[in-house]
């Protein structure tokens, strides 16, 4: 998916440039302002995958270390708070 928005950022990128080679001026304000507002949702959306793909890593990397703790490490962990309230 972040790699799918990243390619929709490159696209517009390419037909703002084709759009405005070819527009005349007074078109040019309001395709730039389209471009702005696309390119501005695109980022957004963008930054929201990447913050969601560091939780995910994070706990990968988490269920990782859990997994690899031997059964005598779990229960010394569950033991701990034993006993108070």
């Amino acid at each position: 998916m972040l790699t799918v928005s990243a390619i929709v950022l490159v696209d517009g990128v390419k037909e703002y440039l084709r759009l405005s080679a070819d527009a005349n001026k007074t078109q040019l304000p309001r395709i730039k302002s389209l471009f702005e507002k696309r390119n501005q949702k695109s980022a957004q959306t963008i930054t929201e995958l990447q913050a969601k793909l560091e939780v995910y890593v994070k706990r990968i990397q988490e269920l990782e270390t859990v997994a690899t703790e031997t059964p005598k490490e779990m229960q010394q962990k569950k033991s701990v708070g034993h006993g108070f309230k």
